[in-house]
């Protein structure tokens, strides 16, 4: 598989995913109660070609929302657990739950901040 080769999930296998936090993530709450996660990531070519840093951090402010999801990354439970507990704390369907979810899990994702823990299915060689 090529490195930057995206992976396709079924909608069924993404919602039994657990998100996890990476521990590579630093994490520090502002003063005004909320959460700033960085993360290093790769300079982009055309910076290092100019003579920056081959690792730049890279930092997101969460809101209180944000903060909530983020915090639930834990590896615990799965997709639609968190996509239940977010809809009853905040009186949503759990359609419109789960698409603010899955879409801010999506988000942190591309930014490098969790990963998606994923069961792997048995194959059988015949």
């Amino acid at each position: 598989m090529a490195k930057d080769e995206d992976i396709t999930l079924s909608r069924d296998v993404a919602l039994q995913a657990c998100p996890v936090a990476l521990k590579a993530v630093r994490e520090e709450h502002t003063e005004a109660g909320g959460l700033v996660v960085s993360v290093s990531v790769k300079s982009p070519k055309w910076h290092r070609w100019l003579g920056a840093k081959g690792q730049v951090l890279r930092s997101y402010e969460l809101d209180p929302f944000g903060q909530e999801i983020y915090r639930a990354c834990d590896g615990t439970r799965d997709v639609v657990a968190l996509t239940r507990e977010f809809a009853a704390a905040h009186s949503l369907s759990y359609a419109e739950a789960e698409m603010s979810v899955t879409r801010f899990l999506n988000t942190l994702m591309g930014r490098g901040l969790i990963i998606m823990a994923v069961e792997r299915e048995e194959t059988v060689d015949e």
